[in-house]
């Protein structure tokens, strides 16, 4: 089951899980960029180019463009408090997140600049495969995954990859 949610305080603490982080719309966002920007720039260049990869390509570059001269925002104001609480309780904290491993150093500009410092950031577009080699090669002894993510394709294909293991999956779409 996938539960929708709006804050970070309506997600349950399960002590010792490994709990996994999206970036973007998840944990911090860059104001007037949403889906409904990345699509409507993927339409512009798609009329432009008639090529999809293309397209993709200049509107990841126009978001670039910004990312570089932006500061994000938290998307929650509890995001501190709940990273606590995950401490607190034993919880191992990573970051899964779709942008490319290129922007690594960017991405960590962007989470210091909102006080948010994580040891463990991964990159990778496919986030059930990766996830189930994260766990299967770095936390065979947890019991407990707790998945944050704005997109609900990324949960679906969580929640597919870890249907049938023997981990007790909770994943929530943030809003």
């Amino acid at each position: 089951m996938i539960t929708p949610i709006n804050s970070f305080d309506q997600i349950e603490i399960i002590p010792e899980s490994l709990v996994v982080f999206d970036i973007d719309d998840t944990l911090i966002r860059f104001d007037g960029i949403d889906l409904k920007w990345w699509k409507n720039k993927i339409k512009k260049y798609m009329v432009m180019t008639r090529d999809e990869q293309l397209a993709e390509s200049m509107a990841n570059s126009d978001l670039i463009k910004i990312m570089n001269t932006c500061d994000p925002e938290l998307v929650d104001n509890q995001v501190h408090n709940f990273i606590t609480r995950l401490q607190e309780s034993n919880c191992h904290i990573i970051l899964l997140t779709a942008r490319d491993e290129n922007i690594r150093e960017l991405t960590i500009r962007h989470l210091q600049s909102v006080n948010l410092n994580f040891e463990h950031i991964y990159f990778n577009q496919n986030k059930g495969d990766e996830l189930k080699k994260i766990v299967s090669e770095q936390y065979q002894n947890i019991s407990n995954i707790i998945m944050i993510d704005d997109m609900m394709a990324n949960l679906e294909d969580i929640k597919q990859k870890f249907s049938d293991s023997n981990y007790t999956v909770k994943l929530y779409n943030i809003r």
